[in-house]
């Protein structure tokens, strides 16, 4: 009985640790966002969502899904495909972001958009090319508390971990 508890134990640790092994970068903490409409950056807020993302030096897969959510069941999956250039402290990339229709339609982003879709809650998932700025570089923006403005179709996403 007694090896048996320290086995979970250490099996407990050792997936604490990987963050479950799959991903490269994890926040355990809630993240903050503000929407981009209409020309303006409207208030932060707290929302109780989760991030995983992968990277390697030029591209990287972001998902932004609910706390109580496993990360397949995401939101936002923002990938970048590749790096533009370095403005001022700013790291600005292009790529796509795949959004769950109902955050979109409960969000009112359509009414913004440049080109207009219709948003259903029938359709699972939306995809944009868009361009993506982060305040520091992917690997950093974890542990450092960066920040991701995310731009397709005239409005606009940012992310504070």
């Amino acid at each position: 009985m007694r090896n048996i508890f320290k086995l979970f134990t250490v099996l407990f640790i050792c997936f604490s640790i990987s963050g479950c092994g799959s991903l490269d970068g994890y926040s355990p903490n809630y993240v903050y966002s503000s929407l981009y409409k209409g020309g303006y950056w409207g208030e932060w807020k707290m929302d109780s969502f989760k991030s995983s993302s992968s990277y390697n030096n030029n591209s990287f897969t972001m998902v932004i899904y609910p706390s109580n959510r496993h990360p397949s069941e995401y939101n936002a999956k923002i990938t970048a495909t590749s790096f533009n250039k370095k403005e001022g402290d700013w790291f600005e990339y292009t790529g796509v972001i795949q959004l769950q229709s109902s955050y979109e339609y409960f969000d009112k982003m359509g009414d913004y958009y440049n080109q207009k879709d219709k948003i259903s809650l029938t359709n699972s998932y939306l995809s944009y090319p868009c361009i993506i700025r982060l305040s520091k570089p992917i690997k950093d923006i974890y542990k450092k508390h960066g920040m991701m403005n995310v731009f397709y179709n005239g409005v606009g996403r940012a992310y504070k971990f």
